[in-house]
């Protein structure tokens, strides 16, 4: 998947295949708000790895850190 915020792609593509289910944190970049307006996180799905079957992204938390 990629992570885009307010239309601008954050990182690079992630590929978070795993034949088990498993809950892993993973930072996914910086990202600087300029003010409080809402910010719009999008989750694209780019590709597949070729074990998997399916195309799915299931996010539990987006987790955001002060600096």
């Amino acid at each position: 998947y990629q992570l885009d915020v307010n239309g601008v792609a954050v990182g690079g593509t992630r590929d978070e295949y795993s034949a088990t289910t498993q809950f892993v944190e993973v930072e996914l970049g910086t990202v600087t708000f300029t003010d409080l307006e809402p910010q719009a996180f999008t989750f694209t799905t780019v590709g597949k790895n070729a074990a998997s079957t399916g195309y799915n992204v299931a996010l539990d938390v987006i987790r955001l850190v002060r600096q």
